[in-house]
């Protein structure tokens, strides 16, 4: 819905989310505490800003149209579990988290896995 205003582009499901939230999460908490480990508290500043970088340059090439006046929505049904580090990462940005009744995720599921849906279909190779 927020992708049909105006001055709005959309960045589908780009996974930045998932990607440094599940490492993040994963690492052993011995990890977290030392400054050799990449995601480590003492150079958190550091990778902070590697993120913030990762993300703008990955925004500015997959969105290359994209003006100075618009806002780029990041649609990330499967990032939460990044979104404290994204948040840190882009101070500037504003999250909207969206919980979906769990009945209307099984039953999408469900639906989607019928003959003729898109989890069928890919399932069965034919998408």
């Amino acid at each position: 819905m927020m992708g049909e205003m105006g001055g709005v582009s959309v960045w589908e499901e780009p996974m930045v989310g998932r990607l440094f939230g599940e490492f993040y999460a994963r690492a052993p908490k011995d990890n977290l505490r030392s400054a050799h480990f990449v995601m480590g508290e003492p150079i958190r500043k550091g990778w902070i800003k590697s993120i913030r970088n990762f993300v703008l340059d990955g925004a500015k090439y997959s969105n290359p149209r994209l003006g100075a006046e618009e806002y780029l929505v990041i649609k990330e049904p499967n990032g939460s579990v990044g979104a404290v580090l994204l948040m840190e990462a882009l101070p500037e940005s504003r999250v909207i988290l969206l919980v979906r009744d769990p009945r209307d995720v099984v039953a999408s599921l469900l639906d989607a896995a019928r003959e003729r849906g898109w989890l069928y279909e890919s399932r069965e190779g034919r998408a």
